[in-house]
């Protein structure tokens, strides 16, 4: 009875454990399975949030689909339109080509007679180019010729000076003369102002430099007191019986050199003269009481007395002043110049040498170019 109870006891003791050992072995197993479930469960909501994201997207898709329907649809249209487009340009073209092929081949037809034309105009504007070079040649040329001729053109001056005439060797020759002796305190001499008379030739340089010659002439009277003289043939002097005239005519020749700053219409001019002088005096004694300003050359005469004393020098003078352009070739000036005598024999031998100075204002008229 024991054995069958211990045996009893071994067996609930085995279905015991066996039922401990299951219960353990369940609920490792319900927790593996409540894990899976939980994972599975997380797993449907990502699914189910995809779910819904598809779902979105196929909303979108839809609608795209239709817009690409109505996209569709309106280019359809269009390609239709572009066709019937292509289709009339190709008219066009060929139209087009058409002409192009008609002128082309109207322009194969002239093509000799374009050609024909061209050479003949070639020739044309080749002859035209010769016959305008050669007139610019000549045209040229003569601008050369005509400023060459006008760079060395000239011109002549026509002139009248009041001059102031050196009186001293007057003096001396009235004193130093025999036959004027008796009379060397009857002359008065105080008046030495003399016109004179100017003639110049000018060649124009380069810089506005001339050069030319020159003549230059005056006259001056001066006219004695009565003096005592010869009566004839008597050697015996009268008182009061003779009056003497001496006219003075001095003349310069000289070679001109001047500089001219011309600022149009007005240029001043400054030169130099050098040269020479002959200085005449003519001697005329007559009775007092038929003296004349009238000179005679009666030879059966003896009543007047003529004589005259030269008076050989070198000349020079300074000068300088304004001219004013009246017309191209007409210029009016005026200057003044001092002007120099070196007589080195005087009016004779033992007479002397003398130096002169004579200053003066001078009136120019000049007709040409004046430099």
């Amino acid at each position: 009875m024991r054995i069958h109870y211990l045996v009893l006891l071994l067996v609930t003791l085995f279905w015991a454990t066996a039922f401990a050992q299951s219960e353990l072995t369940l609920s490792a197993e319900l927790k593996v399975k409540k894990g899976e479930a939980d994972s599975l469960e997380q797993v449907a909501d990502s699914l189910e949030e995809r779910a819904a994201q598809l779902e979105e997207r196929l909303g979108d898709i839809r609608d795209l689909k239709d817009d690409r329907d109505d996209v569709k649809e309106d280019l359809e249209e269009e390609i239709g339109e572009l066709h019937e487009v292509i289709a009339n340009l190709r008219e066009r073209v060929e139209e087009a080509n058409k002409n192009i092929r008609d002128a082309r081949d109207d322009m194969y037809d002239h093509h000799d007679d374009i050609k024909e034309m061209r050479s003949e105009a070639l020739e044309d504007i080749n002859e035209t180019r010769r016959e305008a070079l050669e007139d610019i040649n000549e045209s040229k040329e003569e601008a050369r010729e005509d400023i060459a001729e006008r760079a060395q053109r000239g011109s002549f001056v026509a002139g009248f000076e009041y001059s102031l005439l050196d009186t001293d060797p007057l003096r001396d020759l009235v004193k130093n003369d025999k036959t004027l002796s008796y009379a060397s305190d009857k002359f008065s001499f105080s008046n030495d102002n003399m016109m004179m008379f100017t003639l110049m030739g000018y060649y124009n340089l380069e810089n506005d430099v001339r050069v030319g010659n020159g003549l230059f002439a005056g006259y001056k009277a001066y006219q004695s007191k009565p003096f005592a003289g010869q009566d004839g043939d008597d050697d015996d002097l009268e008182p009061d019986s003779t009056i003497a005239t001496l006219r003075v005519i001095p003349v310069y020749l000289g070679f001109i050199c001047e500089k001219a700053f011309v600022y149009d219409p007005v240029n001043f001019f400054f030169g130099i003269m050098v040269g020479g002088n002959l200085s005449i005096v003519v001697k005329e004694t007559q009775p007092a009481e038929t003296a004349s300003p009238f000179m005679e050359a009666d030879d059966d005469d003896d009543d007047h007395d003529f004589s005259v004393a030269l008076a050989p020098a070198f000349s020079w003078d300074v000068h300088g002043g304004l001219a004013f352009r009246l017309a191209p070739k007409f210029h009016l000036g005026f200057d003044g110049v001092v002007r120099f005598a070196y007589a080195y024999q005087g009016y004779g031998a033992g007479f002397g040498d003398f130096v002169t100075v004579s200053p003066g204002v001078r009136l120019r008229l000049t007709f040409g170019n004046a430099g």
